[in-house]
């Protein structure tokens, strides 16, 4: 208190000695002066310094600190129950945000953007986005109504010697070559597509489930546990399925490659021939994996847009872009494949050394890949297809083409089959992306 009334510097009270007298700063002054020569203060006034009334003003004081700290306390005390009473709804609207935002705001979003997609007729973009939502509201049958509408379905197809058609109420038939029990398909039903492996048969129900009949040596039949699934593709020993989020799973394979698929996304259709797998991505550009022989001798499609539709062979791949053109593609300059002057084609398939095309009129043109120097890769005799009218869909195989007619019948140009009991064969939905 004394250093609060007297400043900051005192530090002792007034002391006279004799001619002298020490300054409550502790400078030193002779009698006689009567203001201090370091800090201005007057002996008279130091003089009247009184003990007592110090300790009076210092209770004072700290009462008034006291009562200050006390208002002070309960302003904060007030301030902190207005924080509670304004940041608890804040909290709980923060925690209900966090709590909402992965179950139900996010996949909300997600589901109004495929919405926007499908109202603009980006079906296959709309089928992988309901996709990847999941049980969602009602996404997973968005999803597999879009993809009715642009998944490639086979539903004639042909294995290693011997065809299989998929009828109308959903069962499937067969011709050819009955072994390993790749032809027990009598039991099948809900089947909405086909496809054929060297020594096995793979159907896919309308639930999005997958069965398989025939020679599981490398586990290409083991698809019980599939689900979502879109379409379907199959090779000599491997089965591919793409799922309704645009993904691809695997089961079997002899060499393991094929399973270079698993981290494809965006996956609108499949092919395959051998080991090599080539998939069409929704904004019309292609990938493709696997082995034939050498790993040098992959096609390069990277350079492709505006594709619709894709077939594999045994040394190439081929593209149908959306003008109803073809482009080809292999690694081997040796390796030649002249579909430069095909127009008006709405589908393509191939096997070996051979390309198919469907033309938009119903008929048929066929090409043969050539090795320079050689008649042929594998020195098959392909039948010409060009006779062939009337044909909605069509399955090349090592000697020719089977064409599914509008009436639901089939017709083999080659003859290898014998499909005459073929009746109300179910007509392909039209499979172009948007």
């Amino acid at each position: 208190q004394f250093q609060i009334e007297y400043g900051s510097r005192a530090k002792n009270f007034l002391l006279e000695q004799k001619d002298l007298w020490h300054c409550i700063c502790g400078a030193v002054n002779r009698q006689g002066e009567t203001v201090c020569h370091s800090c201005q203060k007057s002996i008279y006034d130091l003089k009247n310094l009184d003990l007592e009334t110090l300790k009076e003003h210092k209770e004072q004081r700290v009462a008034r600190e006291q009562e200050q700290a006390a208002r002070e306390a309960a302003a904060a005390r007030e301030n902190a129950k207005r924080i509670k009473k304004i940041a608890f709804p804040i909290m709980a609207v923060v925690i209900v945000f966090l709590l909402l935002l992965n179950p139900v705001i996010i996949p909300n979003v997600k589901y109004w953007n495929a919405e926007m997609l499908s109202n603009r007729g980006e079906t296959a973009k709309a089928a992988i986005a309901f996709g990847k939502l999941g049980s969602f509201r009602d996404s997973r049958q968005r999803s597999f109504a879009q993809w009715g509408r642009v998944a490639k379905r086979k539903t004639i197809d042909v294995g290693g010697g011997y065809a299989i058609g998929l009828k109308t109420d959903g069962t499937v038939v067969w011709a050819g070559e009955k072994r390993d029990g790749r032809c027990d398909v009598s039991g099948w039903t809900d089947i909405v597509a086909i496809a054929t492996g060297g020594d096995h048969t793979v159907g896919l129900k309308a639930d999005g489930t997958v069965v398989a009949a025939g020679d599981n040596e490398y586990g290409q039949c083991d698809v019980w546990d599939w689900t979502d699934i879109v379409a379907i593709a199959a090779g000599g020993y491997y089965t591919i399925g793409l799922k309704a989020d645009g993904t691809v799973v695997v089961a079997g394979d002899r060499y393991d490659t094929p399973r270079r698929v698993l981290d494809w996304t965006d996956i609108v259709a499949v092919d395959e021939y051998g080991e090599r797998v080539v998939g069409l991505k929704a904004d019309g550009r292609v990938v493709l994996t696997g082995r034939i022989l050498y790993e040098d001798h992959q096609p390069y499609v990277s350079g492709w847009t505006d594709i619709v539709d894709i077939a594999a062979g045994y040394y190439f791949a081929v593209g149908l872009k959306a003008d109803g053109t073809l482009v080809t593609a292999s690694s081997q300059d040796e390796i030649q494949c002249d579909v430069s002057d095909w127009t008006d084609i709405v589908a393509v398939d191939s096997c070996s050394d051979h390309v198919v095309g469907l033309k938009v009129d119903g008929t048929v043109v066929d090409g043969t890949v050539v090795v320079a120097g050689a008649d042929g890769v594998f020195g098959f005799e392909f039948n010409d297809a060009s006779d062939l009218t009337d044909i909605v869909a069509i399955t090349a195989h090592m000697r020719g083409v089977i064409g599914l007619k509008a009436d639901g019948t089939a017709v083999d140009n080659a003859h290898e089959y014998d499909l005459s009991f073929w009746k109300d064969i179910k007509l392909p939905e039209k499979a172009k992306i948007d």
